[in-house]
């Protein structure tokens, strides 16, 4: 029988999910904001954790409505995010075997560079200089609080550059790709 575990994302997402996912703001306590985004099984990312699911075999509780992401955002930078299985009568924790739960934040990491990379590229569209793609990159951060995290503007440049190169934007999805995402430098 394998392992299962929670499935929660990298926290350098967190913070760019939380802006970008349609959800409502559960509570607010303090500095800290809780907000439920939910993941309907016919979406995309739905339709990957039910296949994920499938072949763990695992047991029902119930019948699976949707899916859940719970994401905590606190000022302190302590951000975290947690998948749960929504079922008629109540909800759960998701636990998947640890190759899917890497394969989901995989998943989540090609969106957030994608939405980066796109972004800088539209932003700094009438000039290739330095100061606009550092405008573009420092406009990114501050609309999804990226300044909170361990992510920083050399790492963005980097990515950024680093997918011009590939000249297609999409090649991440497409190629077996280094996950950097833990590379990042403190801001």
């Amino acid at each position: 029988m394998p392992d299962f575990v929670h499935v929660n994302i990298r926290p350098h997402l967190v913070s760019f999910l939380y802006q970008e996912l349609e959800g409502e703001t559960q509570a607010v306590y303090g500095k800290k904001k809780v907000k439920l985004a939910k993941v309907s099984r016919s979406s995309p990312l739905g339709q990957l954790i039910d296949a994920f699911k499938s072949m763990s075999n695992q047991k029902s509780v119930g019948r699976l409505k949707s899916f859940s992401i719970y994401l905590t955002v606190n000022e302190n930078g302590e951000d975290s995010a947690t998948f749960h299985e929504r079922y008629d009568s109540n909800h759960q924790v998701l636990e998947l075997q640890p190759v899917h739960a890497f394969l989901i934040n995989e998943y989540l990491e090609s969106i957030y560079r994608i939405s980066a990379v796109e972004f800088i590229k539209g932003y700094s569209k009438t000039s290739d200089s330095h100061k606009f793609i550092d405008d573009a990159i420092d406009q990114f951060m501050i609309m999804h609080n990226l300044y909170e995290t361990e992510i920083d503007p050399v790492s963005i440049k980097r990515f950024y550059y680093n997918s011009l190169k590939k000249n297609h934007s999409l090649s991440r999805l497409q190629n077996q790709i280094g996950n950097r995402s833990l590379y990042f430098h403190s801001a």
